[in-house]
């Protein structure tokens, strides 16, 4: 297969209705749904805890606890060894929540590679792991500069298609957005092999615990 056959079809599946909800979900970090994974791992938690895994502002912490009580989610419960310690503790309604989020991603990830064998999901990942070092290395971001930075080449481009300068433009701001001064500083792609890592963790994790 040829290499732009294969970046036509990573587009494909990127614009995959599903692939754009995954995105949506975590294009940005959803403080609320952190705190009920962590209430979900731990046992005794405070909202000094949740402020320290979090690292936000107590203020923030307080904000979250109320919405999260509002709808029943979680609730508030005083330590029996100090009356001065308050717990932050999901209740029934919240962890069947959670299950239910859970076993919901386990019966979809296992319909989406159902036809996989599990030779085929290693490849799979390896490939995938293979790219996105390279997505993220220093070479790739060195090209990335040579060729974006072609201002004549770019202004015959954006003659022929103007989409081209137009996508060239939000690629750009994108990477501004995350603070970078050259493609060499920040990954523009983002922590990509830790979120894998975190997520192939926290896919494990979820079904020893919730799928029986």
């Amino acid at each position: 297969m040829k290499t732009e056959d294969i970046i036509n079809d990573l587009r494909d599946i990127s614009n995959n209705p599903f692939f754009m909800f995954i995105g949506k979900l975590y294009e940005r970090e959803d403080n609320g749904a952190m705190t009920l994974n962590l209430l979900a791992k731990e046992d005794e938690v405070t909202a000094g805890r949740i402020s320290e895994v979090l690292d936000i502002k107590p203020s923030s912490v307080t904000q979250i606890i109320k919405k999260l009580s509002h709808v029943g989610i979680v609730e508030r419960t005083k330590s029996d060894k100090d009356a001065r310690v308050t717990y932050i503790k999901l209740t029934e309604a919240g962890q069947k929540m959670l299950n239910a989020r859970q076993k919901m991603s386990f019966r979809l990830n296992q319909e989406l590679f159902k036809d996989f064998s599990e030779s085929e999901l290693e490849v799979l990942s390896q490939g995938i792991d293979k790219l996105a070092k390279r997505l993220d290395s220093q070479l790739f971001y060195e090209k990335l500069t040579q060729e974006f930075s072609n201002e004549e080449h770019w202004q015959i481009f954006e003659k022929i298609n103007a989409r081209m300068g137009q996508a060239r433009g939000r690629m750009m701001r994108e990477f501004n957005h995350r603070g970078g001064e050259s493609f060499d500083q920040y990954p523009m792609w983002g922590d990509h092999q830790g979120r894998r890592r975190l997520s192939r963790k926290q896919h494990h994790e979820d079904i020893d615990e919730d799928i029986v």
